[in-house]
Formats: structure tokens, sequence, C-alpha cells
């Protein structure tokens, strides 16, 4: 779920979010399908969900539409308390996206070994996808990685700069010596 201007302490206080402990309802829910829950997700709990006000209702399936009934699909509640089914996209790679207002990004259903598939978030402001879990830690070790490169240089380049400075001194003090005999 994402909900917006609530106190994380009272989820945590609920093991969960309570509605009434919380204050508000949510403004998105995702259901990830699995084999048990599948069907209940896409036909009770978006009665329920619309019921509580959940502006939208996103569900995922990585399977490709066997647990639930589509890889992904979406639902924006309208003022009349109806959902009505989000405009979902098919790109020529198989990629399946709808655009979500509540987080202002796209969800993909993107296509991977077959049937199975990946959810991934896109920023249509950046023009780029958001790092999953694994991509972030990869680039948080290479950023880590650079940064100890670059101060590996800055301090090669001290030491070749003090070895210089301190050859300069012997080489005027040599000078000295000869033009002073």
């Amino acid at each position: 779920i994402v909900a917006y201007g609530v106190d994380p302490a009272a989820i945590v206080a609920n093991n969960g979010y309570v509605i009434d402990e919380v204050g508000k309802s949510p403004e998105l829910a995702l259901e990830v399908a699995s084999s048990t829950t599948g069907k209940h997700d896409y036909l009770g709990k978006r009665a329920i969900y619309a019921g509580l006000g959940v502006a939208e209702y996103w569900r995922f399936d990585h399977i490709g539409g066997d647990y639930h009934d589509a890889p992904l699909a979406g639902d924006r509640l309208t003022a009349d308390g109806v959902y009505r089914p989000i405009e979902l996209h098919t790109e020529a790679d198989g990629v399946i996206w709808g655009y979500s207002e509540v987080l202002k990004l796209s969800l993909c259903w993107v296509p991977g070994i077959a049937p199975s598939g990946r959810l991934r978030f896109w920023d249509p402001a950046a023009g780029s996808y958001l790092l999953d879990p694994a991509e972030e830690h990869n680039a948080r070790i290479a950023a880590e990685d650079h940064a100890a490169a670059e101060r590996d240089a800055r301090i090669a380049e001290r030491n070749a700069r003090i070895a210089a400075e301190e050859r300069i001194r012997r080489l005027e003090a040599e000078l000295r010596r000869r033009e002073n005999p």
C-alpha cells in the first residue's frame, strides 16, 4: 500500500495498516498474485478496496495472468465510488504499462523468461526505470568503488606533489651549495 501523510509509528504499532488507527485509507493498494489468493485479489478485494476509498487498486501477476485476470491491471476510483480500469498499453517488446496518478509513475509488467515477468516502475520525468533493490545495491557499490578510486587518486597525487616539492627543495639546496662553494 501507499499512504501519504500518515504516521509510520501507527502502522508499526498495529503490525499493519489499520485505517481506524492511521486515520485514512491508503491512496494505492497493489496485490501481488499468488496461486492461493489470485482470484480473491481481483474479485473480492476489488470491492473491499473500493468500499474503503482506496484511490487506485493495482494487480500484478508475474506468471502473466494465470493467478490474476491479467499480468498487470489497475483501477481508479471514480467520484461515485466505482472502480474504472486504468488504460494499459502494450509495447512491441511485450512490456505492459499503465500510469498511476497516485505515484506519478508508470507500473510496468516487464516480460522475463516465459511466462514470468517483473514489476518495474517507470519515471516519465526521468525517462528511466526506478532501480530495483539489486540494481540500487550494485549502483551503491559502484559509487563507493568510484569514490574510493577518486580518493586513492587524490592521495597518490598529493604524495607525488610532496615528493616533487621535496626533490625541488633538495635540488635548490644543491644549486645554492654549488653557487656558493
